[in-house]
C-alpha cells in the first residue's frame, strides 16, 4: 500500500476528479490525502478523505467564498489582487510550504492538477515521485487542433491546418502583446523554479492556459471524445474520464418528478453561474420559455447559489432548484442543456445523454465543437440565443436518431475505461518508477483479458 498526496486545484471540475480517482486509487489499496486550500476542506471531509490545508496565507479560510460572491455581484477581482495572491503562493511555495506538507504525511508520491504548475515546480524539491492530472484537454500549438477557445471544427484539409495554425500564432501573439495567460507569469514563475532547482526549460508557455511542465501528465478524458491531433506534448497521455459517479450533492425533491415525462436538466456548472450571472440568467429564462411550449416534457433547472428564482419566469413543467445532483438527473435524463465544461460533457457522455451546449468561455466553446463533430449533441451561440432557438435545437437534439446513436456509442467507450481505470495504473507504474507509455493509457482490453490485480 502507498501514500498519496492530491493536490487539487479548488474548482469543482477538478474537485469532481479527485475524488473519482482517489476512490479508485483506494480500492486498490492505497492511502489518499488530499491537500488544498482550507475552504475546500468541507467538500472533501464529507467525501471521506483526509483533508490538509496548504497555502493558508494565500488563501485564509473564507476568501474563495468571498471571491464568487463578488463576481456575481460583477466586482471582478483584477490583475492588482491576482498579482497580490499569486506572490503570496511563490513566497510560501519557496518558503518549503511543499516540504511542510510532505514531512507531515510522509506520501510517497504526489499527484497535481495542471492548474497549478507552480505546485508541482514546487514539490521538485522533495524528492518525491511527481505526476500532473488534468480535468480538461491540454491545449497546446497542434497544426491538426484549433486552440480550444475557439469554435473551429477542424478539418482533413490543408486549408483547415493553415487557419489551425494561423489560430495558435493569432492567440500566442496576443497573449506576448498583453501579457496574459502563461506569458504573464513567466517571470516569476521562472524565478520559482530555479529557488526550487527546477529545470527552467522544462516549463513550457506556448500554450493557451497556464504553463505546461514536461513531465507525467495524466488527461482525464478519453482519446476519442479529443479532436485527432498530430502529436501529445511530452509525458501527456489520455486516461479515463474519472467521473465521481458516487457523489451525493444535496437533498431534491424526487417525487416532483414524474417517470413517465421527458426529463430536460440545465444545468451550467459551478463557475459561470456567478462569473457571468447576467448572462447565466438570460440563459434559463431562455430555458424556461422553451420549455413552457413544451408542457408534455419536464425540465429541472440548476440556478446556482447567486440568483433569486424571484427574478425569473417560470413554467409549471419546470422545478427551479439551486443545486442539483446532476449525475442522479442524468441517469434518468433525456437531454442535457449546458455550458460545455468538460465534467459536465464527460457525464453526459458516460451516462448517455445527448446534449444542447451554449458555452461560455475558456475550454467550453472547443468542447462544443468536439460534441457536434462526433455526433453529441448541438451548439448555440450565446449572444444571438432566444427561446425559440433553443426550443428548436431541444427538438432536434432529443429527437435526431443520430445524436443518440453518437453517444451511445462512445458511452459504451467510457464505460469500458472507467472499469479498467487507466489513470489508477499509471500512477502505480509511476510508484514503481516507471514512466507512462506515450499518447493514451486507455487501449481497449482484449477479449477475455481480465484487468491488473489492485497492488498490495
Amino acid at each position: 500500500m502507498a501514500t498519496l498526496a492530491i493536490f487539487p486545484y479548488p474548482w469543482a471540475a477538478d474537485l469532481h476528479c479527485t475524488f473519482a480517482l482517489a476512490r479508485k486509487l483506494e480500492r486498490r489499496g492505497h492511502r489518499v490525502i488530499v491537500c488544498a486550500i482550507p475552504d475546500v476542506g468541507p467538500r472533501v471531509s464529507a467525501r471521506g478523505h483526509p483533508f490538509v490545508p496548504v497555502l493558508r496565507d494565500a488563501f485564509p479560510p473564507g476568501s474563495l467564498q468571498e471571491q464568487n460572491r463578488d463576481e456575481a455581484r460583477g466586482r471582478v477581482h483584477g490583475e492588482r489582487t491576482f498579482d497580490a495572491v499569486f506572490r503570496r503562493i511563490l513566497d510560501a511555495l519557496a518558503g518549503g510550504e511543499i516540504e511542510r506538507v510532505t514531512g507531515t504525511i510522509r506520501p510517497d508520491a504526489l499527484l497535481v492538477s495542471s492548474w497549478t504548475p507552480w505546485v508541482a515546480i514546487a514539490a521538485h524539491g522533495t524528492g518525491l515521485p511527481v505526476a500532473c492530472f488534468s480535468s480538461i484537454l491540454v491545449s497546446v500549438a497542434d497544426s491538426r487542433v484549433p486552440p480550444f477557445g475557439s469554435d473551429t471544427i477542424p478539418r482533413d484539409t490543408p486549408w483547415s491546418r493553415l487557419r489551425t495554425r494561423l489560430s495558435w500564432e493569432s492567440m500566442l501573439l496576443r497573449a506576448r502583446l498583453f501579457g496574459r495567460g502563461a506569458i504573464s507569469i513567466r517571470g516569476p514563475l521562472t524565478d520559482l523554479a530555479r529557488r526550487c532547482g527546477y529545470p527552467p526549460a522544462g516549463i513550457d508557455f506556448r500554450v493557451e492556459t497556464w504553463p505546461r511542465l514536461r513531465e507525467e501528465e495524466i488527461i482525464l478524458c478519453p482519446e476519442p471524445f479529443d479532436f485527432p491531433r498530430t502529436r501529445l506534448p511530452h509525458g501527456a497521455a489520455y486516461a479515463e474520464a474519472c467521473v465521481d459517479l458516487e457523489r451525493t450533492e444535496g437533498e431534491f425533491p424526487w417525487d416532483q418528478l414524474a417517470p413517465d415525462r421527458p426529463l430536460v436538466l440545465c444545468s451550467l456548472g459551478s463557475v459561470v453561474v456567478h462569473k457571468f450571472r447576467v448572462q447565466t440568467e438570460r440563459l434559463i429564462q431562455c430555458f424556461l420559455d422553451a420549455m413552457a411550449a413544451r408542457p408534455r416534457w419536464q425540465g429541472v433547472a440548476a440556478l446556482g447559489r447567486h440568483t433569486e428564482p424571484g427574478r425569473l419566469r417560470a413554467p409549471g413543467n419546470v422545478l427551479m432548484v439551486e443545486e442539483v445532483p446532476q449525475v442522479e438527473l442524468l441517469k434518468r435524463a433525456s437531454l442535457l442543456v449546458t455550458h460545455g465544461g468538460l465534467t459536465s460533457v464527460k457525464e453526459s457522455i458516460l451516462l448517455g445523454v445527448p446534449m444542447v451546449v451554449i458555452p461560455f468561455y475558456f475550454d467550453q466553446p472547443g468542447n462544443a465543437a468536439r460534441v457536434v463533430h462526433h455526433g453529441l449533441g448541438t451548439r448555440a451561440c450565446l449572444a444571438t440565443l432566444t427561446a425559440a432557438k433553443l426550443g428548436a435545437l431541444m427538438d432536434e437534439t432529443i429527437d435526431g436518431a443520430a445524436c443518440r446513436a453518437g453517444v451511445a456509442a462512445l458511452s459504451r467507450t467510457f464505460r469500458q475505461l472507467e472499469d479498467l481505470s487507466p489513470a489508477a495504473r499509471a500512477i502505480e507504474r509511476l510508484l514503481d518508477g516507471e514512466r507512462s507509455p506515450r499518447r493514451s493509457l486507455s487501449s481497449p482490453r482484449r477479449a477475455g483479458e481480465n484487468p491488473p490485480p489492485p497492488r498490495s
